[in-house]
């Protein structure tokens, strides 16, 4: 492991549970030497991304203003704002951009319709790897070898389980939501609220982001997951063509900008 992927472990250790550490808890956690951890605690706060406090040492505020910067430049986000005001519309849902990196699936967006019921997971939250419609349809469109890995690493602790007791029946799952397109939950990150997600592609073809509508169904037994199905496809499709034609525009422009390039 490299030392700045060392350094950024530390990172990783502060939560919404875990607001502050001290040098010595962060040494331990990650098994480093007193001086070592000093080190990297260190340089993170000379980046900014750490904050001394009172002997302790909390996220700093350059993460602010990387999210400014994130929330501004984002195209993922960019292209999908429009397309999450059309899934809440004027009804009691919310509609959510979720992204996934590693193997954390985070909730990056979301917009509400009239008298919908607020998630629990706001901007920056992680959702549940293997539940939920926002998670199964974006790794439903992973490679086999990245859910072969994912399943013997979840099947350790009992996740993976829920889906199925052997690899074999871990890809066919997917491999069955990502034929249908769409994928329906139930109850599965939030009691009472049902989620409708379709993928978002990029110009590779490649998913690692998706819309989602969710509603609570008990207070709005009437809504039919089936009316909301091709909305969000529909929506999702519409963000993945924008998306596309922007970073094919930003590829053409690239070549255009090579060195030693004779134009015609």
């Amino acid at each position: 492991m490299s030392q700045l992927n060392k350094v950024l472990q530390v990172l990783d250790l502060f939560s919404a549970q875990v607001p502050t550490l001290t040098a010595e808890q962060i040494a331990q956690r990650l098994d480093l030497s007193r001086p070592t951890a000093f080190r990297y605690v260190r340089q993170l706060c000379d980046a900014g991304l750490l904050l001394s406090i009172s002997g302790s040492y909390a996220l700093g505020p350059r993460i602010i203003e990387l999210d400014c910067c994130i929330r501004l430049s984002d195209p993922i986000l960019a292209h999908s704002r429009d397309a999450l005001r059309t899934l809440a519309g004027t009804q009691a849902c919310m509609a959510v951009l979720v992204t996934m990196y590693g193997d954390q699936v985070i909730h990056v967006h979301s917009e509400s319709g009239h008298g919908s019921t607020e998630l629990q997971f706001s901007r920056g939250r992680r959702l549940p790897l293997l539940q939920g419609a926002a998670s199964k349809i974006i790794l439903a469109h992973q490679p086999v070898s990245r859910l072969r890995r994912l399943f013997q690493r979840c099947r350790e602790d009992g996740q993976a389980q829920a889906i199925s007791d052997d690899v074999s029946g871990f890809l066919k799952y997917f491999r069955m939501i990502r034929q249908q397109g769409f994928y329906v939950s139930r109850s599965e990150v939030e009691q009472d609220v049902t989620g409708v997600a379709a993928p978002i592609f990029n110009a590779s073809g490649d998913v690692t982001s998706c819309l989602s509508l969710t509603f609570n169904h008990d207070l709005n037994p009437d809504y039919e997951t089936d009316h909301f199905i091709p909305l969000v496809q529909n929506c999702a499709r519409d963000v993945s063509l924008r998306l596309s034609r922007s970073q094919n525009r930003l590829r053409a422009r690239s070549a255009q900008d090579q060195p030693g390039r004779l134009d015609a």
